[in-house]
């Protein structure tokens, strides 16, 4: 078989494995969702049941949607919505009404104000309770709006038109405004990730944590605490809004399981920011969700030598976000896996790496989650003292930048490494982005199928859909520094990576990265999340197997597939099992000299029925057939 035949077998085979995962690529694993939800009551104790009864609690009773309570209060007299404002740091006050919080932080010169409560309490609430402190409204010069929904985004106007304050959203949110019918300001500055805003002695640093809002601000607050320093987490969104409000969050290339998706891997790299930056208070922009209504009187009463009850204490604020990452993730796990739709290169969604959502999963490892989009991976960054780590790259040079975007919020390394998993577009075709001295590193395995394969693979991609074919434009694969035959390791500095490439297994050069010390192993498509591994032409089963028993021995933590969810080291004994399973079914059907066709009909409809939360049961029709195809 000539190279470009050989080629057009191998594209076959790669739409072939993606047509039978359909929407499912990305699956969320199927875990016991109730586990997820056992454990978030286990963080919440008693001190966060507003947030858990919010977000858990709503997974089995909806809310009747954002704001309802907010535009109620609306028409209601002042003293059904009216709270006094309160002295809570030295230089932070409550200046909220009795369900929604702005929060006033007062600088040497002047006021930042987190959120702007509604259009129709802004002016009692924040401008009279900043009097009643002895604080003068005019000297807010910011206003951070956490995210675009008027019961935090309505007063913003009134303040820009009063005192020419500066409002501050994301730019998806600036967007979601636009889109609104309410009371909103002018568009004016836009918020980015890791952005400091500094006013006088003060610094506030904002971070995007889409979710609750596409474009959600979390911030983090210096204050004191009677002189005591301390350092103050605010979530900037909560509600699973999308529960509810279906006609403003779900679309086609954005379903619920997007929404559970990227809400839990902004609550985990948040948690892992406040963590970073010793956050030891906890606040909302909701009172019911952080415990202002009991804390906000406490506050008020207190007394010399008291605590003050906002200083929950590193594990209080980590907690709090774990129950945002454990019940999203257990809203991941109920939703149902979308019906499977035909696989068309031409109506994908753009296949674009998210920014701002890079996750931390171990002391040195990180992720850049694919959200389920087709033809986007899941992209790896290992950090050390010396030198940085990247795992794949992304459908092109546009993505190559987006990935090295997020690799410079997590590390200063002027050393740059890069691995690929395999040679698939979505995985190599960025690395022209990247820097010229970056170290590219791969199996000499995956260069011959770079050079036999991967242009003309690159060309059908590129041909298959307008936007891939943007995006593959000026999109080089140069060749590797550092080629390998089996194992290379990388001292990063403090953390060792070993780059294995153990045989044939999705593609004749698959490639994998275990980070020693972190126990966490990028795996490319070799082990993926309750679905049938994607079995080419060039794999062989009893390798397959094989490196699957090689990869238990080195006791993995947590697995990081190319596509879907990341998980635990159980993912791999999983698809052990389901070898075994098939292994098993395949001896017995080829000892009683069953056709080839009967048994791949057969062992599939028993796969489905053993492995019910499994998806795309469909790819063991491949499997099985390599299994025939080799001596028992």
């Amino acid at each position: 078989m000539t190279s470009r035949n050989f080629a057009s077998c191998v594209f076959v085979c790669f739409v072939s494995s993606w047509l039978f995962v359909g929407a499912g690529v990305g699956a969320q694993e199927a875990n016991n969702p109730e586990a997820h939800i056992a454990a978030a009551q286990s963080a919440a104790r008693d001190e966060w049941t507003g947030l858990l009864n919010r977000t858990c609690g709503s997974l089995t009773q909806p809310s009747s949607g954002r704001g309802a309570p907010g535009g109620t209060q609306g028409t209601l007299a002042r003293d059904n919505w009216h709270a006094e404002p309160v002295k809570v740091f030295d230089n932070l006050y409550f200046v909220g009404q009795s369900e929604y919080s702005a929060w006033a932080v007062t600088t040497s010169d002047g006021i930042i104000l987190v959120d702007t409560i509604y259009d129709y309490s802004v002016e009692d609430e924040v401008v009279g309770g900043l009097h009643k402190l002895g604080l003068d409204a005019a000297k807010i010069k910011y206003a951070i709006v956490s995210h675009g929904h008027g019961d935090h985004s309505g007063g913003a106007k009134y303040l820009q038109d009063h005192f020419g304050t500066r409002i501050i959203l994301s730019a998806d949110d600036w967007d979601l405004l636009d889109r609104s019918s309410g009371t909103r300001p002018r568009r004016d500055m836009v918020a980015t990730d890791g952005q400091k805003l500094t006013l006088g002695d003060t610094t506030i640093t904002m971070y995007l944590t889409p979710g609750h809002t596409a474009g959600t601000i979390s911030t983090l607050i210096p204050v004191k605490d009677r002189g005591v320093p301390h350092v103050v987490a605010e979530w900037g969104g909560t509600a699973f809004n999308w529960l509810t409000n279906r006609n403003s969050y779900i679309t086609a290339d954005r379903p619920d399981a997007f929404w559970f998706d990227i809400y839990r891997a902004s609550a985990l790299r948040f948690r892992d920011i406040a963590a970073a930056a010793g956050a030891d208070v906890l606040i909302s922009n909701h009172t019911d969700f952080d415990g202002s209504k009991t804390k906000l009187p406490a506050v008020a009463a207190r007394k010399t030598g008291d605590p003050n009850p906002y200083v929950v204490g590193r594990d209080g604020v980590s907690r709090y976000l774990t129950i945002a990452y454990e019940c999203a993730t257990a809203g991941l796990e109920k939703t149902p896996p979308a019906p499977p739709q035909p696989f068309s290169l031409a109506n994908l969604p753009p296949p674009m790496v998210k920014e701002n959502a890079t996750v931390k999963i171990g002391p040195h490892s990180y992720v850049i989650p694919d959200f389920n989009t087709v033809l986007v991976p899941n992209v790896g960054i290992v950090v050390g003292s010396k030198a940085t780590l990247v795992v794949d790259t992304g459908m092109g040079p546009r993505n190559g930048a987006a990935v090295m975007r997020e690799v410079q919020k997590v590390s200063r390394n002027s050393q740059i490494f890069l691995v690929t998993t395999h040679f698939h577009a979505e995985h190599v075709a960025g690395v022209s982005a990247f820097p010229p001295n970056t170290k590219y590193v791969i199996s000499r395995v995956q260069q011959q199928d770079l050079d036999e394969l991967g242009g003309d693979l690159t060309k059908r991609f590129a041909s298959g859909n307008p936007v891939i074919g943007e995006l593959l434009q000026n999109a080089p694969v140069r060749k590797a520094d550092i080629l390998f035959d089996r194992e290379y390791k990388i001292d990063l500095g403090g953390v060792t990576a070993r780059l294995l490439a153990l045989g044939s297994t999705h593609t004749r050069g698959d490639t994998m990265v275990f980070v020693e010390q972190d126990k966490v192993l990028y795996a490319g498509d070799v082990v993926m999340p309750h679905v049938p591994v994607a079995f080419s032409q060039t794999a062989s089963a009893k390798t397959w197997e094989n490196v699957l028993a090689q990869l238990s021995a080195l006791g993995v933590r947590m697995v990081v597939p190319a596509h879907g969810p990341y998980g635990s080291g159980q993912m791999i004994a999983e698809q052990r099992e389901a070898f075994a399973f098939l292994r098993g079914r395949v001896r017995s059907l080829k000892a009683a000299n069953t056709p080839v066709d009967d048994a791949v009909k057969t062992i599939a409809a028993e796969f489905e029925k053993q492995h019910p939360g499994w998806t795309s049961p469909a790819r063991v029709g491949a499997i099985v057939r390599g299994m025939y195809s080799e001596p028992l």
